[in-house]
């Protein structure tokens, strides 16, 4: 007996006069139902998944809320950091959280930072498909990093930069306003 579940937030998150929401779905078996799926709500920065049935939530406490699929808090811990305002998926049992200036690899087992990157302003996360690399995007910059958060190469445009997606052979495929452009992890 599988659920399927949809967390959306960030195109997800809904700005409203108390801060951010997030909403969770649970998907119906039988997707010929006429009725919608009844949605799960709460308050929050930002929300992934980090495993197959908990979800992070960061709120404007600064704490990291992990909650289960009824959206139940199950644990709480303190963001290393005062300053975080975002929350990025990197594999089961990590965050990556965007700190100030920085992007830290996070621990949430151990409560302990693996790994700091400098990267100012970053909007999107995209990994691999093997997790072993990640391409830190902003406006005219993509750093690309190892899973540890160690640094391979920068990027840096005039134009500003559209979107980033990896190919199966592990090249990273960027857009501009006018090109279709690559980087291999090795810069």
């Amino acid at each position: 007996m599988r659920r399927a579940f949809s967390l959306s937030h960030s195109d997800i998150c809904q700005q409203d006069a108390d801060g951010s929401t997030y909403e969770l779905y649970q998907l119906p078996r039988d997707p010929s139902r006429s009725e919608g799926p009844e949605a799960r709500r709460g308050a929050g920065l930002a929300a992934v998944f980090v495993a197959r049935n908990r979800f992070a939530v960061l709120d404007k406490t600064q704490q990291i809320l992990i909650k289960d699929l009824k959206n139940e808090t199950t644990k709480r811990i303190q963001a290393p950091y005062n300053s975080c305002d975002n929350i990025f998926f990197s594999g089961t049992g990590t965050l990556l959280l965007k700190c100030d200036d920085k992007i830290v690899l996070f621990d949430l087992q151990t409560r302990k930072i693996l790994g700091e990157l400098s990267t100012p302003g970053v909007k999107y996360v995209v990994w691999s498909n093997d997790l072993k690399f990640v391409a830190l995007q902003s406006k005219h910059t993509i750093v690309l990093a190892t899973k540890k958060l160690e640094l391979l190469a920068t990027i840096h445009e005039s134009i500003r930069i559209k979107s980033c997606a990896w190919d199966d052979s592990g090249v990273l495929i960027y857009t501009t306003l006018n090109h279709m452009k690559y980087c291999l992890p090795s810069g």
